[in-house]
């Protein structure tokens, strides 16, 4: 319980170092102790998106859709800042919306971004591989700078993790990564164990380039706002009808 407490009161402290006014810290308060008669506080760091998605049918059950969509931004501000300090791996608010416009859920974006004509060079196939994967899969953003080109095995049709097992990839995704690899491949530099993604440079990506690569790449459809996350994309389409099936992590 003291670590919920401490995460509350650092979260609080985030506000006050934002700046934001103290009736809007008052209110972003109330909307978390909403969440805790829902959610125990103990449970904060085990809260899965299917209970979350339930919590938030509930109130679009009692209050109104605007109230509700408000509620969810405070609370994705929320999980996203137990992620920053270490209390989760990732947050369980992902998969309900990107935005308060059902136009741009995670699904739809998704389907948009694999959309995009990307250019046929280095960093093209590269950013729409790594698209790919972000919405075909639950790979964390900070584990993809341990994926190698031999993570990628095109006969199992998988991309493999050594701290995650692996994951079925289907045949848009396949494309993407096959072109990057075999791209990565034609230089003569690059081996089996080569990072899958580099910069131009030849470093390895980090957690930020490549949340970076990706929310420039939402940016570019116009229809999301300038503080999308990301994070949203993960496993928009994991269940896709043509997507990896369900259970999509195998040991």
């Amino acid at each position: 319980m003291t670590e919920t407490v401490d995460i509350t009161q650092k979260f609080t402290d985030y506000l006050h170092i934002k700046r934001l006014k103290a009736t809007t810290i008052e209110s972003y308060l109330r909307d978390l102790e909403l969440l805790f008669s829902f959610v125990p506080q103990e449970a904060l760091a085990s809260v899965t998106d299917e209970q979350m998605r339930e919590v938030v049918e509930t109130l679009r059950g009692s209050r109104p859709e605007k109230s509700v969509r408000r509620w969810i931004s405070v609370i994705e501000k929320f999980f996203d800042f137990c992620i920053t300090v270490g209390l989760r791996d990732d947050s369980p608010m992902y998969s309900i919306s990107i935005r308060s416009d059902p136009n741009c859920s995670p699904q739809v974006c998704a389907n948009k971004l694999l959309a995009i004509p990307w250019e046929e060079n280095f960093q093209g196939y590269r950013d729409a591989a790594i698209i790919a994967l972000a919405c075909y899969t639950y790979i964390r953003f900070t584990d993809f700078r341990l994926l190698t080109l031999k993570s990628f095995d095109m006969a199992q049709e998988r991309i493999n993790l050594s701290n995650q097992g692996s994951y079925p990839l289907p045949q848009v995704a396949l494309q993407a990564v096959g072109k990057h690899v075999a791209n990565m491949l034609l230089n003569e530099k690059a081996t089996m164990d080569t990072a899958m993604f580099v910069s131009k440079a030849g470093t390895t990506l980090s957690r930020q380039a490549i949340c970076k690569i990706v929310r420039c790449a939402m940016l570019q459809l116009g229809s999301i706002d300038e503080n999308c996350n990301p994070n949203h994309l993960r496993g928009a389409l994991v269940h896709h009808p043509h997507g990896a099936p369900q259970g999509n992590v195998s040991g």
